[in-house]
């Protein structure tokens, strides 16, 4: 599908109360203006969707800055989703009430922590934290892996964290998975090289006991040479279900 098929404007409204955006659509580009909010009984998701569909699959979306501050352009070339052109407008809504440029990069509550990449999952929301307050270290169930080492050794010696917490959640994909399956899904789509660059890994699945995987990663943060031995080191369970966080080891 081109974008020649939708030419034209299109006013969209992502949140109540939030401005509106107004699309101009041409076969070369998105011009995308920040207006203020107008009541209106017109279904914008309709709008969303139809501006959405019109990127070719295949395309390239290209920012460029604009001469006026409340209007932004993308220019489409190449490959692109709906979804970055969703982030671009509504990266625009954000940027026009942020005020936290001028924070440190050190976390300010001096903690970091390790928790799962699932999409169900908002540590800063759970946990009540603020722009500045904690790393967030996020993989494939929350693992005590080499990588989530790695980031937490520079978040404590270089960005002066002194604290860690490591979460576990219920419902959680990597309970039941098993590394067999993983080679198998990659070879199925991406055929036998692809499986043997990944056949020595290991996704470090969690099994169904998650008081003792979360027991098992916390103990592997204490014995980790290159984290101080008196670093507080806590584990928790939060539940999807309910949003509730279950203390499992608390330092």
């Amino acid at each position: 599908m081109c974008l020649s098929r939708l030419e034209g404007w299109h006013c969209l409204i992502p949140d109540p109360g939030a401005k509106a955006f107004c699309i101009s659509v041409t076969h070369v580009s998105v011009r995308v203006f920040v207006c203020s909010w107008i009541e209106s009984d017109r279904d914008e998701s309709e709008d969303l969707a139809k501006i959405q569909d019109a990127v070719d699959p295949q395309s390239e979306l290209t920012m460029r800055p604009s001469p006026k501050s409340d209007i932004f352009s993308f220019d489409i070339s190449g490959k692109t989703t709906r979804n970055v052109v969703d982030f671009s407008i509504s990266n625009k809504n954000f940027q026009s009430g942020f005020h936290s440029g001028t924070l440190p990069a050190p976390p300010a509550r001096k903690i970091a922590i390790v928790t799962c990449m699932d999409a169900r999952m908002h540590p800063e929301k759970f946990l009540g934290l603020r722009f500045g307050d904690a790393h967030v270290i996020r993989n494939a169930g929350g693992r005590i892996s080499d990588d989530a080492l790695r980031s937490l050794v520079v978040s404590q010696r270089m960005l002066g964290t002194e604290e860690v917490v490591v979460i576990h959640h219920t419902q959680c994909g990597m309970m039941t998975l098993q590394n067999e399956a993983v080679y198998d899904s990659v070879e199925k789509r991406l055929g036998k090289e692809a499986r043997e660059h990944i056949h020595d890994n290991d996704y470090m699945p969690l099994g169904t006991d998650l008081v003792a995987s979360v027991k098992r990663d916390v103990q592997i943060v204490k014995d980790y040479p290159a984290i101080p031995n008196d670093t507080p080191v806590h584990g928790f369970i939060y539940d999807v279900a309910n949003g509730s966080l279950e203390p499992v080891v608390t330092d």
